[in-house]
């Protein structure tokens, strides 16, 4: 139990969200390092603390944390750990603590979910959302068996500890998103990422698991295509060789930073040392990264430490206040709104963000970029178009995806037909038109290089 994982986020509403506590030993260190981020940050309560999973290090100090800050709802996933990390000593020792702590007053979080954070009630600050993406080894819009082979990529051998089972987080505030994984593993996070990406591109991600390459599928690497990386590294846990080796391979990675200069590894398997908050001189100093957000600028900044000089980053997203429209969605009457909404959520990983009451029904559905793409509703008073009149190279609606086939095979399975056969550019981009159910073209394609960086 002496090594900890904590991130706090404060909203520009005053919430505050604490995510996993640490560890209880060494005594006090991780509870009073919690709390000096708190200090500095000016709050006075926690208004959620969610524990992403029952492991020493991430739930550890949780009594100690909340006996010296109000808590006011906890959070976890709502199962205990597997049966034999339930024997072991450091369980029996911490789980009585977590449950004095919270006194068994917490709501479980399930992939899909939201934690209900404040927004502003005149739309002057951007919105800000946390989201749950993954909890209980289950992933928001796969139903599937996590552990199960998947043709043309690596599948490992299923993680049965609690760390699969992490609770995994994205946070969005204006076109800013982070992704907060916890320690879900090598297959729990494929199915993030394949056959459709269901987080989207971040522009912060919080390094799973330490750095340690049980984790970090490149996979999902290369779909969230974050611009900047924070390890929440120990001096001899993580980042690991090939993890670090996969994040320099992402060709949107402007920094990689850690918290503690990795003892392991030597200085070729650390980043720069100016981007260790805690350098190998000095490892018990207890400095934090800081990630402060500018949405209405478009830029983000990190800082070591309170008062450590702060380097400015691009939102991908760009400007909350950028000047001209900006797309919101295509609408399409149908019949059957639910069937051909649930159709899109189910197989394309894509979810219901707004919904209209009766007789209309309309459903606004985002894609996993978390842009409001398609809104779905039923105007008796309008036709419904026949789709099948619509030929797919007149007007088609499409998706990028890193996978054609794969993508083409599960939605044939779910009752799409090809439009027009598979093909490849001259430029490299591989491209299929299918027809949904309804007989709506959909195309799907890989690009060689993305329309939008």
């Amino acid at each position: 139990m002496v090594r900890g994982g904590s991130t706090l986020i404060v909203t520009p509403m005053g919430e505050s969200v604490l995510i996993d506590t640490g560890s209880l030993e060494p005594a006090h260190r991780d509870a009073d390092r919690i709390l000096k981020a708190c200090q500095d940050a000016g709050i006075k309560q926690i208004d959620y603390l969610v524990t992403t999973h029952f492991h020493s290090d991430h739930f550890g100090a949780i009594l100690e944390v909340s006996k010296r800050i109000p808590v006011k709802r906890f959070m976890d996933k709502g199962a205990l750990p597997p049966q034999d990390e339930q024997d072991t000593d450091w369980f029996r020792q911490l789980y009585p603590l977590y449950r004095q702590a919270t006194g068994g007053n917490v709501k479980a979080i399930r992939s899909g979910d939201d934690i209900l954070l404040k927004n502003d009630p005149n739309s002057k600050i951007p919105p800000i959302k946390l989201h749950c993406i993954a909890s209980k080894k289950k992933v928001e819009g796969f139903d599937g068996d996590i552990d199960a082979s998947v043709d043309r990529f690596e599948i490992r051998k299923p993680d049965t500890s609690d760390n699969a089972r992490s609770v995994a987080l994205v946070l969005t505030y204006g076109s800013f998103k982070f992704f907060a994984g916890g320690d879900i593993t090598w297959n729990v996070e494929h199915h993030l990422a394949q056959p459709v990406n269901r987080i989207g591109k971040v522009d912060l991600y919080q390094v799973t698991h330490h750095g340690l390459d049980l984790s970090n599928n490149s996979i999902l690497l290369k779909a969230i295509s974050p611009t900047v990386c924070v390890a929440m590294n120990g001096p001899r846990k993580g980042i690991e060789p090939n993890t670090l080796k996969a994040l320099k391979a992402v060709p949107s990675v402007k920094a990689i930073y850690q918290i503690h200069y990795n003892t392991q590894s030597g200085d070729a398997g650390n980043t720069a040392p100016e981007f260790i908050a805690n350098p190998k001189e000095s490892p018990k100093e207890g400095r934090y990264i800081k990630a402060a957000i500018y949405p209405d600028k478009g830029v983000f900044t990190i800082s070591i430490g309170r008062d450590g000089p702060a380097q400015g980053y691009p939102i991908q997203g760009g400007s909350a206040g950028a000047k001209g429209a900006r797309f919101e969605h295509i609408a399409l009457n149908v019949h059957d709104v639910e069937a051909v909404t649930n159709w899109y959520c189910e197989n394309l990983g894509m979810k219901v963000v707004h919904k209209g009451p009766p007789p209309v029904n309309m459903r606004f559905l985002a894609d996993a970029g978390d842009k409001v793409v398609f809104e779905f509703y039923h105007n008796s008073e309008a036709p419904v178009p026949d789709c099948n009149m619509i030929h797919p190279r007149s007007y088609h609606v499409a998706f990028v995806v890193d996978d054609v086939e794969a993508i083409r095979d599960k939605l044939l399975q779910a009752g799409a037909t090809i439009a027009a056969d598979m093909e490849t550019t001259p430029a490299g981009d591989q491209i299929i038109i299918l027809r949904d159910p309804w007989a709506l073209p959909i195309q799907f394609v890989k690009r060689a290089k993305a329309m939008l960086e």
